[in-house]
């Protein structure tokens, strides 16, 4: 099996996801540098995106 640098992009981007929900539902005050960098990076068409893309490469080969 070989190794994929983009599954790490897939977990930050999946991490990004469940900060923002677990600090939306558990109404957490986030810092305002946090909530900056993440307005900016959008986990879930990043996520996704690369799934995709993961997927598309894997079974194609």
């Amino acid at each position: 099996m070989r190794s994929n640098s983009l599954n790490t992009f897939r977990l930050i981007a999946a991490l990004e996801v469940i900060y923002s929900h677990t600090v939306n539902h558990l109404q957490i005050m986030a810092p305002h540098v946090i909530g900056d960098i993440i307005r900016y990076f959008a986990g879930v068409p990043i996520f996704f995106t690369l799934s995709g893309f993961v997927t598309l490469h894997t079974y194609s080969q």
